[in-house]
This record gives structure tokens, C-alpha cells and sequence, in this order.
């Protein structure tokens, strides 16, 4: 006779209580699923396909194919990679991403989140060090 707020359960043994669903889930709003940073050329960098919620953990954000990016040529310069989205006008999905100078955050249009996914250098040659491409957290 009680009335539970569940999650779209189709039948009544298939029931859980809403705030156990999102105890379990917690845990995944921190994760970077995929999302690697590839380099692609001397200047130019892909993020992969992948999944993560924005850097508050609210909203989703999933990226289906490869994203390629190219800078300028830099000399010992390090980037962080953003992965960005608008949960009002495209829920649930990456639609662009923004390398920025390291310790800055990218610039937003209104209703836009982001995450930060990784980083990268240039190397005194002017070209992306492949060895310092890092995955941000997992």
C-alpha cells in the first residue's frame, strides 16, 4: 500500500526506491568513460568517442565519433582539453570540445557546461609531445 517515487520499474517486484537508484549511480558521475586524447598531427589532436557528466555532475554528456581539433604551433606550451555541451538545446551530448591554456577553462555561450577530460604539451620543437597526452582522472 505504499507508494514509492521508483525508477520505470514494469513490474511491482521490479521496483526500487529513486534515491537507492541514484546512491548506486553516483559513484559514475565522476567517471570519464573513453574520451582519450589522440594526437593526430604535429598541431592537431582527436578526442575519441566516450561518456561523462559536466564538471558539476548533472548533466550527461556523450561524444559518438571522433572530434579532431588543430592549434597553432606552440613551444613548450601545455593545454587542457574540454569536452562541452548544451543540456537545454542538445541534451545528452558532447558538441564541441576546446583545448585552453593550462589552468584556464574555456569560454561558454549561455546554457553550455564542460569537463575536463585531459592535457598536452608542445614540445621546444613546436610540436605535441605525444608523451604527455594525460587522461584526466581514471
Amino acid at each position: 500500500g505504499i507508494v514509492f517515487n521508483v525508477a520505470k520499474a514494469t513490474e511491482s517486484h521490479h521496483a526500487v526506491p529513486l534515491y537507492q537508484l541514484l546512491n548506486l549511480i553516483l559513484p559514475v558521475k565522476y567517471f570519464i568513460g573513453g574520451l582519450t586524447i589522440e594526437k593526430t598531427g604535429n598541431t592537431s589532436i582527436a578526442v575519441e568517442p566516450g561518456a561523462c557528466y559536466d564538471s558539476t555532475a548533472t548533466y550527461p554528456m556523450q561524444l559518438d565519433y571522433i572530434k579532431p581539433y588543430t592549434l597553432s604551433s606552440y613551444i613548450d606550451k601545455t593545454f587542457d582539453v574540454y569536452v562541452i555541451g548544451n543540456p537545454e538545446t542538445n541534451p545528452n551530448l558532447v558538441t564541441r570540445i576546446r583545448p585552453v591554456a593550462e589552468g584556464t577553462t574555456p569560454e561558454l555561450q549561455v546554457g553550455e557546461v564542460y569537463r575536463k577530460i585531459g592535457s598536452f604539451s608542445f614540445g621546444a620543437d613546436g610540436n605535441i609531445d605525444e608523451n604527455t597526452i594525460k587522461k584526466e582522472g581514471n
